[in-house]
Order: structure tokens, then C-alpha cells, then sequence
């Protein structure tokens, strides 16, 4: 999840956090540079508050990229 005043700045936080927590993660292990990767390919981020003068946005991957088929 990403807040600021401004919506873009909200995005980048969003995104910057879906990564770390990507490349933290310890079931499927990747690089930096991997979890940025599918953040941009998969990644799905929404708006979550715009009522208040902080602005949200939340992103998210889908699980199944983490099963096998």
C-alpha cells in the first residue's frame, strides 16, 4: 500500500513496497530486479482512498502466479 497528497507519489510507494516484499519473501526466492519485473508485468494496483488529503493505492499479484499447473 502507498499514501501521499499526490496520487503518482502514492503509486510509487505502492509499487516500491509490493517489491520489497516480493524480493523478502522466502517461498518463492528473487532477485530485486525479478520482483520489479513481475510487479510491472502482473501487478495490479488500485486506488483504495482518495476522500481524505492522503490518497491511497494498493497493489497486488495474483496467487496463481506462485502454483504450480
Amino acid at each position: 500500500m502507498g499514501f501521499d497528497e499526490d496520487l503518482n507519489e502514492a503509486r510509487k510507494i505502492a509499487v516500491r513496497e509490493t517489491v520489497n516484499f516480493l524480493a523478502e519473501q522466502k517461498t518463492v526466492p528473487m532477485s530485486r530486479e525479478e520482483a520489479h519485473s513481475l510487479t510491472s508485468i502482473v501487478g495490479d494496483c488500485r486506488v483504495s482512498q482518495v476522500v481524505d488529503i492522503r490518497e491511497g493505492l494498493h497493489c497486488m499479484i495474483p496467487k496463481s502466479m506462485f502454483t504450480k499447473k
